[in-house]
């Protein structure tokens, strides 16, 4: 059963590092992908936004509070031990 995905990301824009949208078959929206360092895994949201470039901005404005809410000392140490 090999063939083309519906669920594939179909387009995919760098916003910024960690920062991305992109677009699947299914849907004419673009979705933003953030990158949560605490978690170590991505937060993804729908923009419902249509224009990549209004969905450029609806994803800074969901990443700049996100980031802010952020602490770094939660962040994950790593091992520096032998």
């Amino acid at each position: 059963m090999s063939g083309n995905s519906n669920n594939k990301i179909s387009k995919l824009k760098q916003v910024r590092t960690g920062l991305a949208i992109y677009q699947t078959g299914r849907s004419p929206f673009w979705s933003v992908r953030l990158w949560d360092p605490v978690a170590k895994k991505y937060v993804r949201k729908s923009t419902k936004e249509v224009s990549r470039i209004e969905a450029a901005e609806a994803a800074i404005e969901f990443a700049d509070p996100y980031k802010k809410n952020v602490d770094p000392s939660l962040a994950a140490m790593k091992d520096r031990r032998f």
